[in-house]
């Protein structure tokens, strides 16, 4: 069975605003976003270096079983739509053979459910997939978010914070190379797919003038706009409840990082990703980069970030793999 509409896809830096775009977007009738993110590419790609492990669709269920929860623990509250999905592998002895393959089962399994919508998925890690998916799916809609890197830093901050199971430390100089990254994919997708198949916007704008930003995401996947679109709040992260009922664009949350970050994280932000950011149309804060000069000079991770800001392919990691999972 083939999709009956284009899918969406949704993806950008975490933190930046996918999960406020599908919230929104799902007010709509004409559009049905598969439940929780899949992260389908980075977690087929650690199986063992080879997706051909698995030898039968009962093997494959319960892979899907056991490790979506674990990249998403939204999962945990959708149990019976992922028992499901795994059921359906099963009956249909289904054994993927490359990565596009197995998302198009998920979402040919999706379409069934709502015939008459498009479908859609939100992962932001499948930026860096973009070929591949538009390979197995050339009609694909791609909506790309971006955020201020220091709004993005400070969230991610705190997420980390609060979250018990999180027992790992902010990276800054991680970061620096994600978002820069993920910039410059969103610029190139652009320009190799077309600005009809790929939408690139800011999560700024969302916030502060939503109406003329969901007017154009409409219009960019050629569904009608409804009010209801703006009757939707601001969540923390894809791990929370969809159904949340805070309605509030919180505009303070824009510049909360100048109180948050401290000055030497906003100068490194700044000294790595400033020209993406006012080509973005991000002020800069003055601060005093001669106070880094000796941490930049001595640093070799900083200077690995230096290269990426520069243009050097950090997501190379993402796409040097065997063509299986392609």
């Amino acid at each position: 069975m083939a999709l009956n509409y284009p899918p969406v896809f949704v993806n950008g830096v975490q933190r930046s605003g996918t999960t406020l775009v599908i919230r929104m977007l799902s007010k709509s009738p004409n559009i049905a976003f598969f439940p929780r993110e899949t992260h389908l590419f980075p977690l087929l790609w650690k199986v063992n270096d080879s997706i051909s492990k698995f030898k039968s669709g009962t093997e494959f269920s319960k892979f899907v079983l056991e490790n979506f929860p674990k990249v998403n623990n939204g999962w945990t509250e959708d149990q019976d739509y992922l028992k499901e999905i795994a059921q359906s592998i099963q009956n249909d002895n289904f054994i993927p053979s490359s990565t596009t393959n197995t998302l198009s089962y998920l979402l040919k399994h999706w379409q069934n459910k709502n015939p008459n919508c498009m479908v859609g998925e939100k992962t932001p890690a499948h930026i860096y997939y973009a070929e591949q998916i538009f390979k197995e799916f050339p009609n694909a809609k791609f909506i790309i978010t971006v955020r201020d890197p220091r709004g993005i830093a400070l969230s991610e901050m705190v997420k980390l914070a609060q979250n018990p199971r999180n027992k790992a430390n902010f990276n800054l100089f991680s970061f620096i190379v994600r978002w820069q990254t993920a910039h410059n994919l969103a610029k190139k997708w652009q320009e190799k797919f077309g600005t009809e198949k790929v939408k690139y916007i800011k999560y700024e704008d969302i916030i502060l003038q939503p109406q003329q930003t969901v007017l154009e995401l409409c219009n960019f996947l050629e569904i009608a706009f409804l009010p209801e679109m703006l009757e939707v709040g601001v969540v923390n992260s894809s791990f929370l409840d969809l159904k949340q009922k805070d309605k509030r664009f919180n505009t303070e949350n824009l510049t909360r990082w100048k109180e948050g970050l401290s000055k030497q994280q906003i100068a490194l932000i700044q000294y790595h990703l400033s020209s993406s950011m006012k080509e973005l149309g991000y002020d800069i804060e003055e601060v005093d980069n001669q106070l880094l000069k000796s941490q930049l000079q001595n640093d070799l991770k900083m200077k690995a970030a230096e290269l990426v800001c520069n243009g050097f392919p950090a997501y190379f990691h993402h796409l040097n793999r065997n063509e299986k999972y392609k």
